[in-house]
């Protein structure tokens, strides 16, 4: 009589994924779900024959999802290729629902990255891609390709978006609005249901909400920053107008020795336009007029 095992894979084989499901069933006591042939996990195989014969259920999969033993970060025993890249490269929009209807699907890699995250960059070079070949004067014949390949992403992305963003607010887990903010994804930002994820939040979200209440602030501070520095800015342009102008009338009683007009140029060089500024100038110039003409202009073109 075959092991579980055995007929397992026999029915793997034989495409006959309903009773993969009946054998994993009556088998609760084995990690049939995780079983590995070929140095694949019983998961790709599955999917490998989904993405042959478009005809075949989706239904096996999805009990194979939400098994409880199931592991979503078990590896190719040779590649190291996980269950959830193999599930991600498929490009299949209704394979990845089901993988993020389990509820589990969330994380890649011993939760160092969020799958939205992992997927973010095959989103973000699709569509680099797209637009930088937009820009050519001459866009060459992978244009329409490059348009699909970021037409087909985006839904992906925005569902993996929406999806680890509702489950951070289910477990009111802040680290995961922070690992996407880490790589360009904005947590703040509105779900594809155009509600915002500070609107969901509730007394039972005390981590998240103290999160985005400290970016907000964060980003407010940085804005006032900038304006504060932009009004700096004009003042001293005004500052310096006003400087100038100064030294215009001074000048007028400039004495008329030259080196007197090169001393004022050296002090308004060295000197910050502040208290006592001008009260330099008007005692180098408190005696006599100007007696050449050029001097006022080659004080200001000094400067």
């Amino acid at each position: 009589m075959p092991t579980p095992s055995e007929q397992l894979w026999e029915a793997v084989s034989n495409k006959q994924h309903a009773e993969v499901v009946n054998v994993i069933k009556q088998n609760p006591h084995l990690s049939l779900v995780n079983s590995l042939k070929d140095n694949r996990p019983l998961a790709q195989h599955i999917i490998e024959q989904l993405e042959n014969d478009k005809n075949l259920s989706l239904d096996a999969l999805s009990y194979i999802f939400n098994h409880p033993q199931f592991d979503f970060n078990a590896a190719d025993s040779e590649d190291e290729v996980t269950n959830i890249e193999i599930i991600l490269s498929t490009g299949r929009f209704d394979i990845i629902k089901l993988g993020i209807e389990s509820s589990r699907m969330f994380y890649y890699d011993n939760e160092s990255l969020s799958v939205a995250a992992y997927y973010y960059t095959e989103f973000k070079h699709a569509h680099e891609a797209y637009q930088d070949e937009l820009k050519q004067q001459q866009p060459s014949t992978s244009l329409e390709q490059k348009k699909q390949k970021f037409e087909h992403s985006k839904p992906i992305f925005t569902l993996l978006r929406d999806a680890t963003i509702l489950y951070a607010i289910k477990q009111d887990d802040a680290n995961i609005f922070d690992k996407l903010d880490g790589v360009g994804i904005d947590p703040k930002a509105p779900l594809s249901d155009e509600s915002l994820p500070a609107d969901l939040l509730t007394q039972n979200n005390p981590r998240i909400k103290k999160w985005i209440d400290y970016q907000t602030q964060a980003k407010q501070c940085a804005q006032n920053t900038a304006l504060l520095q932009d009004l700096y800015g004009q003042l001293n342009q005004a500052d310096t107008k006003y400087a100038l102008k100064q030294i215009e009338i001074l000048a007028d009683g400039v004495a008329s020795k030259k080196e007197n007009a090169e001393k004022a140029v050296q002090i308004v060089k060295h000197t910050p336009s502040k208290g006592g500024f001008f009260s330099r100038i008007k005692t180098l110039f408190s005696s006599g007029r100007n007696d050449e003409n050029n001097v006022q202009v080659s004080i200001a073109a000094e400067l």
